[in-house]
């Protein structure tokens, strides 16, 4: 809706000139407006996104590899930890198998690795990184079974800082040279997904 302003009164006369002047938007957020991600040369992601919003994408990007490597996807009703659950339906083979694995899901924008100690009270829990999830040209993708993470923070000496001992987790949010040794046996690509499930 417009609102009519007088924008200028003319001595000796009547006469007044009216402009429209349109209001912001009502409602929330009205007060201030987002703005655009700036745009980059290299074409990187914008810069507005949020949390939820890295998880939805990241959730995404993981159903497509794993859709594309002959998996099935089930994505739970309620969030209680498990993010995804990949599972093998081959009924109608010969030798039919069903097989399911839950996964745990970190998407980030910029690398990082953890590991949490409640996940160990999940059996057959597969722990899925995503690295870049706003430019899925240069997507990494790691999947961990528990006992694999366990293991890497081990050899990190993880477990023996009082962050292990207090928060029962432990963040490397620069992964460092060594560390990214020690996940690149974990890197997944195509046909790699199945065959990790599979276990």
């Amino acid at each position: 809706m417009s609102i009519m302003r007088p924008s200028a009164v003319m001595v000796g006369g009547p006469k007044i000139e009216w402009v429209a002047e349109v209001p912001p938007p009502l409602g929330r957020g009205a007060a201030r407006s987002r703005p655009e991600a700036p745009s980059t040369s290299t074409g990187g992601p914008p810069t507005q996104l949020d949390g939820q919003q890295i998880g939805l994408i990241g959730r995404n990007l993981l159903v497509v590899e794993l859709v594309r490597d002959g998996l099935e996807v089930a994505i739970p009703v309620r969030d209680r930890g498990i993010d995804l659950i990949a599972y093998v339906d081959a009924l109608d083979e010969p030798d039919a198998i069903f097989v399911a694995r839950p996964i745990q899901l970190k998407a980030r924008i910029e690398p990082a690795f953890e590991v949490w100690q409640k996940w160990g009270r999940l059996p057959g829990l597969l722990v899925v990184y995503l690295w870049h999830v706003g430019m899925p040209a240069v997507l990494v993708a790691y999947c961990l079974t528990y006992p694999e993470a366990l293991e890497i923070a081990q050899t990190m000496g993880w477990i023996k800082t009082p962050t292990w001992a207090t928060k029962l987790h432990y963040r490397m949010n620069t992964p460092s040279a060594r560390l990214r040794e020690l996940l690149e046996p974990h890197r997944m690509g195509p046909g790699k997904w199945r065959a990790k499930v599979l276990g």
